[in-house]
């Protein structure tokens, strides 16, 4: 039996939404979406791709394919013109040529709230805001001479909100056909500079094939630059974890929660890591923190990872104040090494901190390592953090390195003997051993949405290595620590092995630290390699019209006692457009147990009450059939079953995305309660026997001679076998 309300016919919606996309007006055969209004026709195949810059190949190193602008105004949702900055460079004229179909990505780099006191828990983010946020939508109209461009409406406009101060790119997206870089040619973006840069975006309606490579390395947020000190200071003195006076430590690298401009709110140098930002190196002499890349936060202690493997870390590591014995790998950027000493002791025997090192006793000052970020394809995205510099005396200090860049690719498919890399850069040297060398940068963000394969090709985002001391003197201070793997998403189907370790820290050179030659400098930890880049631009908000539809079959329509029944679940798109990441959520009413599932193509997870079945990609046409056979709750005489289907392509008719059913089973089986005999407790679906059924014991010998109808009962209680 079909449970369905539909008000729009097949036939009356795709020739009634035609004439609304063209003419602006309401659809005449049912109510239309108060967000319509005219929509230029590419609009429909957004999805798929239009092709319209046609076939491109790419012959030589470097090429730089993506436009950059500004946002100069507050965006929001809903809004259907956006305002670029008139600073020439900036703004429309650094999009030119641009017309209307062409598309867009608008991505908020910056403007996290962090945590700003002087503790280990500087650089904590407290309010994401509309950092990492982003979207893809089409131009309809471009002013120049305003500075405005007007997008599509017939969506909605625009999906996000977007801050200004948060650094606000707009970026235009090349749309081909075929793409092809040849062996020896490559595509990278320019770096970023605060403003614009750091990012590849491709969408390519067939396929991308990458001989050569597509390279964002060191292309992210700027690492901590250095910060030069001509004075001597006084041995042992502070732990700074933010500071404002320049002989305090190294600069911390660039993150999530802004550079320079905004770490001077609350002091630029010391080693706190400023969200995916690493920490600087502290006096005297510690190296800098590597950057963060991808991972989980909650697992973050700033401290990196402390490999057994190298040389002397298997004596030395344990003797560390910032060491676990319960785990020595932690996701994030790696710590800077320790701060000058000039004795010539086993650094394997005695721990940093010991006055016996001299100087400024070899003390755990160096940079943390910067935290992981959340990146997730369906809403935000990150660069990969700035390494933290070395603290520095005469000049002689280490650069942090610059975090790995992002690229975002929707095609259908990717191959090629070519790679796609977003690594981090490898943190400056120290060039005498009074000086700490810089942390690595945090590996950056590949995202690969291809829905028919992603075949051979080569995909990184690996941290930076950090920054060693060359000078091979007996005084020692800290090399820099290593950058935290970035984060890659793909598309399920595939057959490459993506990589995403964390970049290893530096070494000294120092003749006293033979035994040890890391000096407290550890690796950075491994990122995030996930498959969730599924559907079109891999599920990111884009405008694509698709009205979907839902029916609900359930067999048999009435239930019995605990027999099982099946409810089928039928989702079709009926266009114009493609649709992608299709979500059908089945309520599951109190004491019903699902009892299997069959879902070819979906996706399907089960929560407390609810079973959650996506499909990546859905176009014009039916889905396959849903079906789950459930099993009934102890003693309700009706269940009420309902679904719905959802995606984030705009739905023009909503009154067709729901179903309902009301099953009656007017013989169910009831549990008597808890106590003397037999009873039983039931709690969602599962049913547990009460202290009374230690009588069942002495009975089971007599189970056989039971009239079969008590057999079958007593099974389905859970009595029996």
């Amino acid at each position: 039996m079909s449970i369905t309300s539909r008000t729009l016919t097949r036939n009356c919606l795709r020739a009634g939404l035609a004439v609304l996309l063209l003419t602006g007006g309401a659809l005449g055969c049912g109510p239309a979406d108060p967000l319509m209004q005219q929509l230029p026709i590419d609009a429909l195949h957004q999805a798929e791709g239009t092709g319209k810059d046609g076939d491109l190949t790419i012959t030589m190193p470097a090429q730089i394919v993506n436009r950059y602008a500004v946002l100069s105004t507050a965006a929001k949702p809903g809004d259907k013109t956006i305002t670029l900055s008139n600073v020439a460079g900036q703004g429309v004229d650094a999009l030119l040529p641009l017309a209307a179909d062409d598309l867009l990505l608008i991505i908020q780099m910056q403007g996290a709230d962090i945590d700003t006191t002087n503790s280990a828990a500087y650089g904590l983010v407290i309010d994401l805001r509309s950092a990492g946020r982003y979207e893809f939508i089409g131009v309809t109209a471009v002013d120049q001479a305003a500075g405005t461009i007007s997008v599509y409406s017939g969506c909605g406009g625009l999906k996000n909100s977007y801050e200004p101060t948060g650094h606000v790119q707009v970026i235009r997206v090349p749309q081909y056909k075929n793409l092809t870089v040849s062996a020896g040619a490559g595509i990278t973006a320019p770096s970023w500079n605060g403003l614009t840069g750091g990012i590849v975006a491709l969408q390519v309606r067939d396929t991308i094939t990458v001989d050569g490579s597509i390279d964002v390395s060191g292309l992210g947020f700027r690492g901590g630059q250095r910060n030069p000190n001509p004075m001597q200071r006084t041995p042992g003195i502070g732990s700074y974890y933010r500071a404002s006076n320049a002989m305090d430590g190294g600069n911390r690298g660039e993150s999530i929660a802004g550079y320079v401009t905004e770490y001077k709110q609350s002091g630029p140098f010391g080693r706190g890591a400023a969200a995916n930002g690493g920490g600087g190196g502290n006096r005297i002499g510690a190296g800098g923190g590597g950057g963060g890349g991808g991972g989980n936060v909650e697992q973050w202690n700033g401290q990196g990872e402390m490999l057994m493997s190298v040389i002397g870390g298997a004596m030395a590591w344990p003797l560390d104040p910032g060491y676990d014995s319960n785990r020595t790998e932690f996701p994030g950027g790696g710590r800077g090494g320790y701060t000058y000493s000039s004795a010539a002791l086993d650094p394997t025997v005695l721990a940093p901190g010991d006055m016996t090192w001299g100087d400024d006793f070899r003390r755990e000052r160096g940079g943390l390592g910067g935290r992981p970020t959340s990146n997730d394809p369906s809403s935000r995205l990150f660069l990969g953090g700035g390494g933290g510099g070395g603290d520095d005396y005469l000049s002689t200090s280490g650069a942090g390195g610059s975090g790995g860049g992002l690229v975002f690719i929707d095609a259908r498919t990717v191959n090629g003997s070519g790679k796609i890399v977003a690594n981090g850069q490898n943190g400056q040297a120290a060039t005498s051993t009074g000086s700490g060398a810089g942390g690595g940068g945090g590996g950056g963000t590949v995202v690969v949405a291809a829905s028919t394969g992603i075949d051979n090709i080569v995909i990184q985002a690996t941290g930076g290595q950090g920054g060693s001391q060359t000078a091979m003197t007996t005084n020692a201070a800290g090399p820099g620590g290593g950058g935290g793997g970035g984060y890659v998403s793909i598309s399920q189907s595939t057959t490459v092995m993506p990589q995403a370790t964390g970049g290893s820290g530096g070494t000294t050179a120092s003749t006293d630290m033979t035994k040890f030659p890391r000096n407290g400098a550890s690796d950075g930890g491994i990122g995030q390699v996930i498959q969730s880049a599924l559907g079109p631009y891999a599920g990111a908000p884009y405008c694509s019209i698709a009205d979907l539809s839902l029916q609900m079959t359930v067999a048999p329509q009435q239930a019995n006692e605990l027999d099982p029944f099946q409810v089928e679940l039928a989702v079709e798109n009926l266009g114009p457009g493609l649709s992608g990441n299709v979500e059908v959520a089945l309520d599951i009413p109190a004491g019903v147990k699902v009892s299997s599932i069959d879902a070819s193509s979906w996706s399907c997870r089960q929560t407390a009450k609810q079973l959650i079945c996506k499909l990546a990609t859905l176009a014009i046409g039916a889905a396959p059939v849903i079906k789950v056979s459930l099993v009934p709750a102890l003693g309700e005489t009706t269940l009420e079953l309902t679904a719905n289907v959802s995606a984030p392509t705009t739905d023009p008719v909503l009154d067709n995305n729901a179903a309902s059913f009301t099953l009656s089973n007017p013989t169910p089986l009831v549990a008597r309660p808890a106590g003397g005999g037999f009873g039983c407790n039931t709690h969602g679906s599962s049913t547990t026997t009460s202290h009374g059924l230690w009588l069942l014991g002495i009975s089971l010998l007599a189970l056989r001679r039971w009239p079969r109808r008590v057999r079958e009962t007593g099974v389905r209680l859970g009595f029996g076998r």
